[in-house]
């Protein structure tokens, strides 16, 4: 090759080395000051970058660093380029400062990092396609707050003991919060399209707090120990509480040692499945619209909720207040199983303007199991009731509301101090049900205009004391040419009568 051309080579190289990025160098624990970038051009090495160019395939990288500050430890501003901080520590010296800021920033992660003794870990605000993601936070009072910020993944994070919160996130949307260890309470508002899966909360104030958003999940999380700490208010001791939202599921959660398990207040569209509560308050929803509670599992808790077009199906309680409905002019409760508390459904000053029915639960020693109480056009049918105190009972306790029109039908009523209860009632119609060895089968009291039969040949009720015979049929069991299935004379309690009872069982099968 010629002398000139080996040069003319040489120089081009010699050129292009010298204009290509210098980054800094560094090891892990290396001392840096604090790092503030405003702008894509700031990522240098004087503001610690040692690699990338700031594409998606190769982002910036900062690196390995130990920084000690009493103020901010890495502020990032009004950047787009990608990056990523990694392996860095940062301690703080002075609580009221936050570790690493980003403002207007987009395309940022930082991951396997280590935050220190400040008041807030990460702040982002007005940013997006942000990943926080294998961080530590320790002697941290808020470990991640985020506003008026977009796609956001935080995953896998630790938050060491904390008095105050985990994670806040105000005006966000598209909020990814998963498999996190957190100590503290986590707060959303104005958020909407998030969710929360997968983390253990424990600790003083640990649950998850939401007011004012839309279309979000909470699921698969285990909560433990949401006890406010002193000077928090209430609703601080709740594990899972709801405010002013609508179109959001909760899931599979695990709830445990907290005084209140999940609270909402001014909810429409919501489901609760797939729960475990156990010892504490349960589940408790205030001027609740369209709310369906499927297959939750609650230990010493109850289901509490105010409200109309409710859904309670599947559920299983034990040994608390059972289920407890008020005001709704909606309601379905279906197939649960409640035992050994002091009540297993209750329904109070209710109106059945949307649909009203109890149905296929499974109700075992109970002081009361099925208690209505100033509502009107219920239908209670086909419940297992058995070994309570009374077993269904329906009375007008509140002033100026009678109970009544209600249809009680088809229920096995076994073993209890008193199968059913009237107190104070009209137009109630009780038929198709099975009456077993309960110390006082039925009684009615102070009523109008109720039935204990459905008319001839429907019939009325089989009672296990009952023991008249039948040799005839007709309306007035007076066609003597054989039997038909009715008692020839009525079963009589309490001044009231079964006109036609059943001399076996009733069987939807056999009927």
């Amino acid at each position: 090759m010629p002398a000139k051309r080996v040069l003319s080579v040489l120089l081009v190289f010699v050129a292009t080395v010298m204009f290509l990025p210098q980054f800094a160098h560094s090891s892990p624990g290396q001392t840096h000051a604090p790092i503030f970038i405003n702008g894509n051009n700031a990522f240098t090495a004087d503001n610690g970058v040692t690699g990338g160019s700031g594409t998606s395939s190769d982002p910036y990288i900062i690196e390995n660093w130990l920084i000690t500050t009493s103020g901010s430890g890495i502020e990032i501003d009004n950047t787009n380029v990608f990056f990523v901080i990694t392996n860095v520590s940062i301690q703080g010296m002075v609580r009221p400062a936050t570790a690493i800021l980003f403002s207007n920033v987009t395309n940022g992660e930082l991951t396997n990092s280590m935050m220190q003794g400040f008041y807030v870990g990460v702040s982002s605000a007005s940013s997006s396609q942000i990943t926080l993601s294998e961080d530590s936070y320790a002697d941290v009072y808020q470990a991640v707050s985020l506003q008026t910020t977009t796609d956001v993944l935080i995953e896998k994070n630790t938050q060491a003991a904390s008095a105050g919160f985990s994670i806040t996130a105000l005006n966000t949307s598209n909020v990814s919060i998963v498999d996190n260890s957190l100590n503290g309470e986590m707060s959303l508002g104005h958020s909407a399209s998030f969710s929360i899966t997968g983390n253990q909360m424990h600790g003083f104030g640990a649950g998850i707090h939401v007011d004012s958003s839309h279309e979000f999940s909470i699921s698969g999380n285990q909560i433990q120990g949401a006890w406010g700490p002193p000077g928090r208010n209430c609703c601080r001791a709740v594990a899972i509480f709801v405010s002013q939202s609508d179109g959001f599921e909760i899931s599979g959660n695990s709830i445990t040692g907290s005084p209140n398990g999940i609270w909402f207040q001014t909810v429409i569209d919501a489901t609760v499945q797939n729960n475990v509560i156990s010892n504490s308050s349960g589940l408790i929803g205030f001027a609740a619209h369209n709310i369906a509670v499927i297959d939750n599992i609650l230990e010493n808790s109850s289901i509490s909720l105010f409200g109309s077009n409710i859904s309670i199906t599947g559920n299983k309680l034990h040994g608390t207040r059972g289920i407890d409905v008020r005001s709704s002019d909606g309601l379905e409760i279906s197939g649960n199983e409640v035992s050994d508390g002091p009540l297993g459904i209750r329904v109070a000053i209710s109106n059945a303007h949307m649909g009203f029915v109890i149905e296929g639960n499974t109700i075992l020693r109970n002081g009361i199991g099925i208690l209505v109480q100033s509502s009107q056009g219920l239908d209670i049918l086909n419940n297992e009731v058995s070994s309570n105190g009374i077993g269904i009972s329906v009375d007008s306790s509140y002033p100026n509301v009678e109970s009544g029109n209600i249809t009680i039908a088809q229920n096995e009523l076994s073993s209890n101090g008193s199968g059913v209860v009237l107190n104070s009632t009209f137009g109630v119609l009780a038929y198709h049900n099975n009456f077993y060895g309960n110390t006082v089968q039925a009684s009615d009291y102070n009523s109008t205009d109720n039935a204990w039969d459905n008319g001839y040949p429907i019939g009325g009720n089989f009672w296990s004391d009952y023991t008249a015979t039948d040799t005839c049929s007709g309306p007035n069991q007076d066609v003597c040419s054989g039997p038909d299935g009715i008692g020839d004379t009525p079963y009589v309690f309490n001044y009231n009568r079964d006109n036609y009872p059943l001399m076996q069982p009733y069987s939807k099968v056999s009927a």
